[in-house]
C-alpha cells in the first residue's frame, strides 16, 4: 500500500498518492522519472547522487534528473579558465587551488597551506595576514 514519505498517510493506491501530493501544501519533492516521491528536497538529491539512473557530475558528485540538467551544470559550475602563468592551459575553476598548489608557477605560503595565482595575490593575502612582515614591501 503507498505511502506519504512526508506525512506517513496511507493510500489505496499510486493514484491516489499522486493525488495527494498534487493537492497537499507541503513541499513533495519527487523524482517523476523513477516514479518516486521524497519527504525533503535533499532526500530528492541524494536519490539523484545514488541512482544508476540519474547522470552525476564526475567533478563534484553532484546528482541530476536528466542530462540536460547536468550538461547545464558543467557548463555553469565547471567553466575551464586560462592559467596565464603556466602559459594559458585551461583548467577547471573548482580545481584551480589544486592546480595552484600543484605548479611551479604559483607562489605558495607554507605555514597557511595555500598556494595562489600570482605574486601580486600572494602579497595581498599576507600583507593582510601579517602587515609588519610585509611593511617594507
Amino acid at each position: 500500500m503507498p505511502s506519504c514519505v512526508h506525512c506517513n498517510r496511507a493510500f489505496v493506491n499510486r493514484e491516489a498518492l499522486h493525488q495527494h501530493i498534487a493537492s497537499s501544501s507541503i513541499a513533495h519533492p519527487e523524482c517523476t522519472i523513477c516514479d518516486r516521491s521524497f519527504g525533503t528536497p535533499g532526500a530528492l538529491d541524494d536519490h539523484y547522487r545514488g541512482s544508476a539512473a540519474h547522470p552525476n557530475c564526475s567533478r563534484c558528485g553532484k546528482g541530476f534528473k536528466n542530462f540536460m540538467d547536468h550538461q547545464e551544470h558543467r557548463r555553469s559550475a565547471h567553466v575551464p579558465i586560462p592559467c596565464g602563468p603556466c602559459g594559458g592551459i585551461m583548467i577547471d575553476q573548482s580545481a584551480q587551488e589544486a592546480h595552484f598548489k600543484s605548479s611551479p608557477n604559483h607562489p605558495a605560503c607554507v605555514p597557511c597551506e595555500r598556494a595562489f595565482k600570482d605574486g601580486d595575490a600572494y602579497i595581498t593575502v599576507n600583507r593582510l595576514k601579517s602587515p609588519t612582515f610585509f611593511s617594507w614591501i
